[in-house]
């Protein structure tokens, strides 16, 4: 049993660097449509309306802030959680995200691994116990 739920867990590990990979992907392609689109839209309103060098200003320092912003949103947190800088997605929360994916699996994965939670927890217990 162990060995298997090793294997398990190794290909939970190997989803969740894919589910993070793609996140960045997503992150960067979003981030780079939505920067585009703004500075598009920004440039047409320039180019309409001539804008005092005040407005210019503030319009040119938010840009640089919401992209920022857009991108540390969208590709410098799923970084860093990648890299678990933050805290990653956990088992469970992985085998919920499969789970929808894959109906046909039903409960079965979520109960192996709150079951090999609870052989852990139980251990533990034991060993406090006896001492």
């Amino acid at each position: 049993m162990t060995k298997s739920f090793n294997i398990l867990v190794d290909k939970l590990k190997s989803f969740r660097l894919k589910y993070y990979s793609y996140r960045i992907l997503k992150g960067f392609v979003l981030s780079l449509f939505f920067i585009l689109l703004i500075y598009t839209s920004l440039a047409v309103i320039e180019y309409f309306v001539y804008l005092s060098s005040e407005a210019r200003r503030i319009i040119f320092f938010g840009f640089i802030t919401f992209s920022v912003l857009l991108l540390f949103q969208f590709i410098g947190l799923p970084l860093l959680k990648l890299f678990q800088v933050l805290k990653p997605i956990d088992d469970k929360t992985s085998t919920v995200l499969i789970q929808k994916h894959f109906s046909e699996i039903d409960d079965k994965l979520l109960n192996i691994i709150e079951l090999a939670g609870i052989g852990e927890n139980q251990s533990v217990l034991i060993k406090k116990l006896s001492n």
